[in-house]
């Protein structure tokens, strides 16, 4: 099944290499995925740590098909909200005191960590970009908004910073 399916995009592939998602990318993205759980498919990285390498061909495919085509099936980025309290001791019946986390579909996240790895050297990102990047801590966009009102403060300039946030 798997030689057959390599003949067949190889086929469609030839141009632009680029395109082309193996089965071994989307091996090493499953991988990197731990008890992590869908919110629409119900869905857990398990069914996939556990499956057969068909499953990976088949995923490689979809894969390919959504670089090659530009355009992804909406299922595919349905989320579930689900609410977390701020904080142990809140009122839990009032709605203020909650912030949504999304849970995406499984086959998101893999394949997040399939494009990343795969085209990390043409993604490039701002100096100034603190989270979602390798080597760089969240905390750091902190310092940077404690400079930036310390400097504005200290050449008596108006300044405005409004900061909601979960905790």
């Amino acid at each position: 099944m798997q030689h057959l399916v390599r003949k067949t995009m190889i086929v469609y592939v030839t141009d632009n290499k680029d395109c082309l998602i193996t089965i071994s990318e989307v091996k090493t993205a499953v991988g990197e995925k731990s008890d992590k759980s869908d919110g629409n498919f119900m869905l857990t990285a398990d069914h996939f740590f556990n499956a057969g390498d068909d499953l990976f061909c088949y995923v490689a495919l979809l894969f390919s098909a959504l670089i090659v085509h530009g355009y992804c099936q909406q299922q595919l980025n349905i989320n579930t909200l689900i609410p977390i309290p701020k904080g142990s001791h809140v009122n839990v019946s009032d709605n203020n005191n909650y912030c949504d986390i999304a849970l995406s579909s499984i086959l998101c996240k893999i394949f997040d960590h399939v494009i990343l790895a795969k085209y990390q050297t043409e993604l490039v990102t701002s100096d100034l970009q603190c989270g979602f990047k390798a080597n760089c801590l969240t905390n750091m966009c902190s310092l940077i908004g404690k400079e930036t009102m310390a400097y504005y403060v200290m050449n008596n300039s108006l300044f405005f910073w409004h900061i909601s946030r979960c905790h």
